[in-house]
């Protein structure tokens, strides 16, 4: 009998899709955060309770990324290791004044949410299987006076989220915001 695996299917821009596999919890992942006036991505695989990650660096406005969870019988082939190639190398140009980096989130019903930071702020985009048979995804951003939180629905077997990175001046309400202690 073959190991059950869960996989993640990235697309990024016009490139061919790319696969990881895992059977453990916590097995695939990837997360999404800014640096400056872009974005970095990483993805982790867990195989044999070792853990690798891959990066995309200098995800600028304009770029599309996909992901789709997998539930597979049968044994795929990984490409992951591809990623990395598509990095950019250069250094993005500054944003325009009063405008920060943010993502178009169009959930699996259609709907998209805008989602970003507060001013001096950053974000990460998270998605994990640690569950396994699904995946959670969900957005964090804040700054050193509030957190902001995006909880979206959980991706099952072939269902996927989509993020286009927009360069903007505004977001969609965060449904949770929480105020930092003061030190």
């Amino acid at each position: 009998m073959t190991e059950r695996l869960y996989g993640l299917e990235v697309r990024y821009n016009n490139n061919k899709p790319l696969y990881c596999f895992s059977a453990e919890h916590a097995g695939v992942g990837a997360q999404l955060y800014n640096v400056d006036d872009s974005l970095n991505l990483m993805i982790y695989v867990k195989v044999a309770g070792e853990r690798t990650q891959y990066q995309l660096k200098t995800i600028l406005p304009g770029d599309k990324l996909s992901f789709r969870y997998l539930d597979c019988d049968d044994t795929k082939a990984s490409n992951i290791d591809e990623l990395e190639a598509l990095s950019r190398t250069h250094k993005p140009s500054a944003l325009h004044p009063g405008f920060r980096i943010g993502l178009d989130a169009k959930l699996k019903s259609g709907k998209t949410v805008r989602v970003s930071h507060p001013e001096d702020g950053g974000f990460r985009f998270i998605l994990g299987n640690i569950p396994l048979d699904h995946a959670r995804t969900q957005f964090m951003a804040g700054n050193r006076v509030e957190e902001w939180h995006w909880q979206f629905p959980d991706l099952h077997p072939n269902e996927a989220i989509t993020l286009e990175v927009v360069e903007t001046n505004w977001n969609d309400p965060p449904p949770s915001i929480e105020q930092r202690e003061k030190h």
